[in-house]
């Protein structure tokens, strides 16, 4: 019996190996059948060649990472999104008063309460980016402006010219001071 459910077992690993591989052979295609488009069932080069065309392209923000950046570190956003104290971004007290996201090696520019589907790169091609702290408070006042309430908004360019976006999800007050961040990176998809 063992060798009957042995035999079973191979030959139908066997055949399945077979079929897999006998679809998967590449359709024969000639150059003149590449140059006229005939005979193509897959997507041509003409196709493959227009979906490189940004034209049929949209343009959308994918969330990247959502990260608690604690007081006197730093986001990267350059790579890997990670935590250290010489990041892109810094969570720091300025003046030993309240904390304040500081771009350290980007530069930012504050848009508000947005929709995010609603930013596009060429609109954030028309802002005068800066490398000013974006303060924040747990009580605002004229001294202590709450700059960073939960949903802002904030466009960050980097010096190769990319852009991210940062969505204040929670700014943690008392003990353990620190702002969590949404961080958005543009994609393109075919449209």
């Amino acid at each position: 019996m063992k060798i009957f459910l042995f035999s079973t077992s191979f030959i139908s690993l066997i055949l399945a190996i077979f079929y897999c591989n006998s679809t998967l052979d590449p359709k024969q295609v000639s150059i003149s059948d590449l140059i006229s488009g005939d005979n193509l069932t897959q997507e041509s080069p003409r196709e493959s060649m227009l979906s490189l065309n940004p034209a049929n392209q949209q343009f959308t923000w994918q969330p990247l990472k959502i990260v608690v950046i604690p007081l006197g570190k730093s986001l990267n956003l350059n790579g890997p999104a990670t935590l250290d104290n010489t990041g892109d971004i810094s969570w720091v007290a300025i003046e030993g008063n309240y904390p304040a996201l500081k771009p350290t090696k980007v530069q930012f520019y504050k848009l508000g309460i947005v929709d995010i589907s609603s930013i596009t790169t060429k609109y954030l091609s028309t802002l005068d980016f800066n490398s000013d702290a974006i303060l924040s408070s747990p009580v605002p006042t004229l001294s202590h402006p709450n700059n960073l309430p939960v949903n802002t908004v904030i466009a960050c360019k980097t010096a190769d010219g990319k852009y991210y976006l940062l969505e204040v999800a929670r700014v943690n007050w008392g003990m353990s001071w620190g702002v969590q961040l949404s961080v958005y990176q543009g994609q393109y998809a075919l449209a």
